[in-house]
């Protein structure tokens, strides 16, 4: 597994869309295989941080799935 910018390139992407009222957060995120599979999508509140700990586990478990 590679990591790039490159969305063509990619064996994975996650879209973040953030969005704050105030002091309430949304987080929308979608993690995606390079088939444009979905492998989640989340909605919930909370840090990015925390989010983005949880898309890569999503990935890692993914990717430790695929066979080689």
């Amino acid at each position: 597994m590679n990591i790039t910018i490159s969305q063509g390139a990619a064996d994975y992407t996650i879209l973040l869309n953030h969005i704050e009222h105030g002091f309430v957060r949304d987080n929308q995120i979608q993690v995606a295989n390079k088939d444009g599979d979905l492998i989640s999508k989340t909605k919930e509140g909370g840090s990015i941080k925390g989010d983005m700990k949880k898309a890569c586990q999503l990935i890692l478990a993914d990717w430790n799935n695929k066979p080689r």
